[in-house]
């Protein structure tokens, strides 16, 4: 599935973060984090806990996940940054830019983004959203309830009789 979330061109982050790199993708889908991260992805905990915000060992749905270096993966040097769509078990289902495995789910402002899943524990940390700012910018319900429930409740209404709709 194709969602095309906001902007549909570069978003203006490239001076803050390079174009593409992880860090870009999560400000820009959560500008909830600005201005108080700025650095780094394995700075992102630190920044943003002197910011103001929270940082916990505990995920919810719609966080930040940062990966310290060498962590489940992520890069030895800049660790990774991810939008937390999921939350199951111990594990959280991210999506990202910039990390190569994982199915493609989505293409933002030209680049892809892909959907992992990592397990909770040591080098893992949730910048955790306030208030309403759980959904990144530009997703919508639509995005997230599967196509084949809209279209079923969209044939159920086109098939009523006249007058009861």
């Amino acid at each position: 599935m194709t969602v095309q979330t906001t902007p549909s061109s570069r978003s203006g982050l490239e001076d803050a973060f390079p174009y593409g790199q992880c860090t870009w993708y999560v400000a820009a889908v959560c500008p909830w984090v600005q201005p108080a991260v700025h650095g780094n992805a394995y700075q992102w905990a630190a920044e943003a806990r002197a910011g103001g915000l929270t940082v916990s060992p505990t995920p919810v749905a719609g966080a930040v996940l940062v990966l310290q270096p060498n962590t489940q993966g992520s890069d030895s040097v800049y660790g990774h940054v991810a939008w937390v769509r999921s939350v199951d078990a111990g594990a959280v289902t991210v999506w990202s830019a910039n990390w190569l495995a994982g199915p493609q789910v989505d293409t933002f402002a030209g680049t892809p983004i892909t959907e992992q899943t990592f397990l909770l524990g040591p080098g893992v940390s949730f910048i955790v959203p306030q208030g309403d700012t759980a959904q990144p910018v530009g997703l919508t319900l639509s995005h997230l309830v599967p196509a084949g429930i809209i279209a079923l409740a969209m044939f159920l209404m086109l098939s009523l009789p006249d007058g009861d709709q």
